[in-house]
């Protein structure tokens, strides 16, 4: 078939087909006009409390202790209240849900079931704010000592990795541009490591 014969065929069977759009969707850092990133902590046994993300107001921060026993707490914003849902499963304690409709700076919630212990499983968090910016995180977290490493018994220590998705805030007056996320840059901390593939 020629190129132009395979051309009419496209039209035919998707009209509304575009190679440009289909390039745009290529772009894995945006998707629906939201920002997509990958999250991927890892830390070392002893490794105090980091940001592993920030962004519309919503702060994630993990520690390990020396045990590998891990701690993952989620805050929001200080002037404007949020909401939270969190659900997920754990590998020995079953199900969890934690629902937050007045989510703050003041408030600690734990993704990962509950803080402090060696907790493996999975997890959505969804999170708003009150001026209607989305954040959803699709995440798992595992732990690891030795002689029970994780990553396939390559790792010693905690993790929380998936991938998240945001709408920028807009700037004030009106301007139209988004502001940028802060992102936590690929910074070893504590014996810990953590990265954010774009």
């Amino acid at each position: 078939m020629t190129k132009s014969g395979v051309t009419k065929l496209v039209k035919q069977l998707a009209p509304k087909l575009s190679v440009k759009h289909a390039k745009a969707a290529d772009n894995a850092t945006r998707a629906g006009g939201q920002t997509v990133r990958k999250i991927q902590w890892k830390a070392s046994p002893s490794t105090t409390m980091q940001t592993i993300f920030s962004a519309n107001g919503l702060t994630v921060v993990g520690s390990c202790d020396s045990s590998s026993n891990i701690t993952v707490d989620a805050t929001g914003p200080v002037a404007d209240n949020g909401e939270l849902r969190i659900q997920g499963d754990t590998a020995t304690g079953g199900p969890f849900f934690k629902n937050y409709a007045g989510f703050n700076s003041a408030s600690i919630v734990s993704p990962v079931s509950a803080d402090g212990g060696h907790s493996e499983g999975s997890g959505q968090l969804v999170y708003a704010t009150a001026d209607g910016h989305v954040l959803t995180l699709d995440y798992g977290f595992d732990w690891g000592t030795v002689g029970n490493a994780t990553y396939h018994n390559t790792f010693v220590g905690c993790t929380l990795y998936g991938s998240n998705r945001f709408r920028r805030p807009r700037r004030a007056g009106g301007s139209g541009r988004a502001l940028r996320a802060r992102a936590v840059p690929r910074v070893p901390s504590n014996g810990g490591y953590r990265d954010f593939h774009n």
